[in-house]
């Protein structure tokens, strides 16, 4: 079950918080569908991991 699914939350903020969960967006690519709004999510989750993963690197030496 999905935190968009909870009661406290549907209705209002469903969509914006279902469209914050890597199954939205790759639920569109799978099928074979590009849209850029996907592909920004996805670029942007991939430079969000790198800006952390430097971090950590540099936080350790």
């Amino acid at each position: 079950m999905g935190i968009s699914k909870l009661p406290f939350i549907k209705g209002t903020y469903d969509y914006f918080v279902e469209m914050l969960g890597i199954n939205f967006h790759y639920t569109n690519i799978s099928r074979g569908v590009i849209d850029t709004r996907d592909l920004l999510y996805f670029l942007g989750l991939i430079l969000v991991l790198i800006l952390i993963t430097i971090k950590r690197i540099n936080h350790k030496n």
